[in-house]
């Protein structure tokens, strides 16, 4: 008589094995449907872009620079060959150069050296930067933008570009005057004379 249990064990062979491979086939098949990471565009987009001689970290004999937008997109009405139109204009921002510092004066100077309005992007003006040093000098970039004196910074664009057109000159201005009124609110708030006739100290 032929052996039953020999026989069922052969027939639940064929069952085990389709039961341990569908499991790795559905993985595999949900692997397969789910998408593919990709990175953020934007994210991309707002990711500083790199320079060989653009510093982490500051460090002797390299440059000083520092970026700060001056004005936001704006529009104007201007006269084309089809008749008047709206033009519109990028952010635009100051870049500031500084030459290295010596030891005696290892503070930037609160006159840069270079002064310059540039409708370059957040992420592309650290490079911008670095282009304008020259030779193969090193370039650090200023993190406190607070210790930068911008007024003044736009006060010598003002003054020195000829070829700024209207819209640019009005930016600086306005720029200008926020920023003396912030001044003017920032010693307000943050000096007093605790005792008449004292010096002025910080709060």
């Amino acid at each position: 008589p032929p052996d039953l249990g020999r026989l069922g064990r052969l027939a639940a062979a064929p069952r085990q094995a389709s039961d341990e491979v569908a499991p790795q086939w559905n993985s595999a098949a949900r692997a397969a449907a789910e998408p593919v990471w990709q990175p953020d565009a934007q994210a991309l987009q707002l990711r500083p872009v790199q320079h060989p001689r653009l510093l982490a970290a500051w460090q002797p004999g390299a440059w000083t620079g520092a970026v700060r937008e001056v004005f936001d997109s704006t529009t104007e009405f201007v006269t084309s060959a089809n008749g008047p139109a709206v033009e519109t204009y990028p952010p635009h921002r100051l870049l500031l150069l500084w030459p290295p510092l010596a030891i005696a004066a290892p503070l930037p100077a609160r006159w840069p050296q270079q002064v310059r309005l540039s409708a370059v992007t957040a992420r592309d003006a650290p490079a911008a930067l670095a282009d304008l040093v020259p030779g193969d000098a090193l370039l650090w970039l200023q993190t406190d933008l607070g210790a930068v004196d911008w007024a003044l910074a736009a006060e010598i664009a003002l003054h020195h570009e000829p070829a700024l057109r209207p819209f640019q000159a009005a930016g600086l201005r306005a720029f200008l005057a926020a920023e003396r009124e912030a001044i003017y609110a920032q010693l307000n708030a943050d000096y007093h004379q605790p005792v008449a006739g004292g010096p002025v100290i910080r709060r």
